[in-house]
């Protein structure tokens, strides 16, 4: 088996044993509030060169700081030998968006200067594009989860991701996004069936590790602020 098997069967013994061995103590906590304020001083670093933001509040450096403990944390067990990684589908998420936060800030990082002084309406220039190939990296990571993840649950919520994410293409290709991209309804859609496949993993198994959870309400949490900024916009 790779390093990325497919080990989200209830049945097998990777799954139910690495449960256990992963439980929640004081120096990840501590962990977290350092990855939260790490991120806090570079999304304002970033901030203080761009006019293109990163969210520096509360919620965010809460949210982002939790996905960078679960990933440390993830690839630390592997290198001492733990459980393979990405043994649960939150830990693709945890992942995921790790990835996806550190392509965006060394992107922006990168290019502050130049989006600074940019016109906005060029949006054939160089800095446009590299920002639009940035953004077809989630879509992406969520198609190749969907394959690599067996439960048939969190398989079909992966490949809703894609489709929530599949705007991003045309963006790619310089058309207008539609409407519908904007709304909070693809969000409420997957939070409401990430609820349904967690509270029935809750009673009936398989048994998942705490780094799995925390992938799962870091998204949940996203898609719930996503409604809620755009349901308090309109």
């Amino acid at each position: 088996m790779s390093e990325f098997g497919n080990s989200t069967e209830p049945s097998t013994k990777s799954t139910t044993s690495a449960v256990p061995s992963l439980r929640l103590n004081i120096q990840h906590l501590m962990l977290w509030t350092l990855c939260c304020s790490v991120y806090w001083w570079l999304s304002r670093a970033v901030n203080a060169m761009s006019t293109t933001h990163f969210e520096s509040g509360l919620f965010s450096g809460i949210v982002t700081g939790a996905v960078f403990t679960g990933v440390i944390t993830l690839v630390s067990m592997r290198l001492r030998g733990g459980p393979r990684l990405l043994n649960h589908p939150g830990h693709w998420l945890l992942v995921i968006s790790a990835i996806n936060t550190l392509i965006n800030m060394l992107v922006i990082h990168s290019i502050a200067g130049s989006i600074a002084v940019m016109n906005p309406f060029d949006i054939n220039s160089w800095e446009f594009v590299v920002l639009r190939v940035v953004q077809l990296f989630p879509p992406i990571a969520f198609a190749f989860a969907a394959a690599r993840i067996r439960d048939r649950g969190w398989k079909i919520v992966f490949g809703a991701m894609v489709l929530k994410d599949a705007p991003a293409l045309l963006y790619f290709l310089g058309m207008e996004l539609p409407g519908s991209y904007f709304r909070p309804w693809p969000s409420l859609v997957l939070a409401s069936a990430m609820v349904v496949i967690s509270s029935v993993e809750i009673k009936i198994g398989p048994r998942r590790d705490w780094l799995h959870w925390t992938g799962v309400m870091t998204y949940f949490a996203i898609w719930t602020n996503q409604v809620l900024w755009v349901s308090s916009a309109v």
